[in-house]
């Protein structure tokens, strides 16, 4: 999900900038307040990102017409952000307002970091399950800002008529032949960039894992029942075929970050790249025009003797915005009222309108013919979709660290599949 997944207590650097908004708890009191918001929406990607565009869209105007409240705004790139957040978490030193991703949310309802917001927010309005990730003990503790799917493939359709093929491979030995046949043009079938380490994870093996184990088997490694282990077979199977995956992508994947992997594509040097949604904004703004002209979407081909179904795609409520336990009264109040305007109807609204993404909200396509194509084969492809869990949105953060890491060991050749499953199966023991 755009998405890095760093949980070392290191020291980052604080990019801040101070937004004199002004905002109204919800109690009319005309009490002043400061609020403090910690996020990764940066400013540099609003124009790559609908998401970014929408949220900093809806806190402008939270700003505007609240007039009581003082935004005190830290804007960190992503990574930077996990780091940086983990060390507050861990000195107990919550923002005011913050994002929380699914695999932390145990972590921080263990530690009291996240105040109760169940009574605050009016879960009908949204889509059935996205408050999963952040429910404990019947009590909601967030509010989602996304809904994703992390594992779409965007081909170039004519780059693969080129070599013989009218549409992207269903099966694992059509893919495989097809990259033999892309590596003598020079071409790389599939443009990854994995250098922050969970792409891979994020926007791959959540989806080829349920190609093989089936969903009862993530479920119960999230629940972490027993009953389900990394070290199992069809597990073990998964990361084989994600050695052999590794010959699809570019040398360099472990040195490079998503944005260039998909520039690559964008600029016709790959012939695909597998991300979630969020890089349509990308391709839109930054595809080379005979690109974004062909670029259709697939799904990862399906494997022999499979448990999952084939048209499962990693996906669901990845980030949500949550409120520090130590709020109360009026800063409570104007929290709350700051988290329904930049997750709820009009965000959800803001980015159909601009690009055609789901949000946490179904809301109405109020004009489909003025979306690029690309949306618009975006929104029909999704309703073809099961949803399956994103790996790094719901199992424990520590775990998900370890994996993301023996990951790149893996695809980079300098660890095996049994040596990688024992390595995340012992930190999942740990838990």
């Amino acid at each position: 999900m755009r998405r890095g997944m760093v949980m070392v207590l290191l020291a980052a650097a604080l990019a801040v900038t101070a937004c004199g908004g002004k905002n109204s708890g919800a109690s009319g009191s005309g009490e002043k307040v400061t609020l403090e918001l910690m996020h990764f929406q940066t400013i540099e990607t609003i124009s790559e990102s609908t998401e970014v565009k929408g949220y900093h869209a809806m806190k402008d105007k939270f700003i505007a017409e609240h007039p009581e409240v003082n935004l005190s705004e830290s804007i960190l790139q992503q990574i930077d952000y996990q780091t940086k957040i983990m060390a507050l978490a861990a000195a107990d030193e919550m923002p005011d307002i913050f994002f929380t991703k699914g695999s932390w949310v145990q972590n921080f309802y263990d530690n009291s970091l996240m105040a109760d917001v169940t009574d605050g927010i009016d879960t009908s309005q949204y889509r059935d399950g996205v408050f999963i990730p952040v429910t404990r003990a019947g009590r909601i503790y967030g509010s989602p800002i996304q809904l994703v799917m992390t594992s779409l493939i965007f081909y170039n359709e004519q780059m693969w008529k080129d070599i013989g093929y009218n549409e992207f491979p269903k099966t694992w030995d059509e893919l495989m032949a097809a990259n033999a046949k892309f590596r003598a043009k020079g071409i790389d079938t599939i443009a990854l960039g994995n250098k922050d380490r969970w792409p891979y994870e994020s926007c791959i093996i959540s989806t080829l894992g349920d190609r093989f184990t089936g969903s009862e088997w993530t479920q119960s490694i999230i629940l972490n029942d027993g009953k389900a282990k990394f070290t199992d077979p069809d597990f073990i199977s998964t990361l084989k075929y994600s050695q052999q995956m590794a010959s699809l992508f570019n040398v360099n994947f472990n040195e490079i970050n998503n944005n260039q992997a998909d520039a690559l594509y964008c600029t016709g040097k790959a012939a695909s790249t597998v991300e979630g949604m969020w890089v349509i904004a990308y391709i839109l703004t930054n595809g080379d025009p005979d690109v974004v002209a062909n670029t259709r979407i697939a799904l990862l081909p399906s494997i022999p003797g499979q448990k999952g179904a084939s048209n499962a795609s990693s996906g669901g409520a990845g980030w949500a915005q949550s409120i520090s336990s130590k709020l109360s009264g009026a800063k409570f109040d104007a929290a709350v009222a700051y988290l329904k305007q930049t997750t709820g109807v009009e965000y959800s609204q803001f980015i159909m309108d601009d690009s055609g993404l789901l949000g946490p909200i179904d809301v109405p396509v109020k004009d489909r013919a003025s979306l690029p194509q690309l949306s618009q084969l975006y929104l029909d492809f999704a309703n073809t979709l099961s949803f399956v869990p994103v790996y790094d949105i719901q199992m424990d953060g520590a775990v998900i660290d370890v994996m993301n890491s023996k990951l790149q060991e893996l695809l980079g050749g300098t660890a095996g599949p049994e040596e990688v499953a024992a390595a995340i199966q012992a930190e999942q023991d740990r838990l």
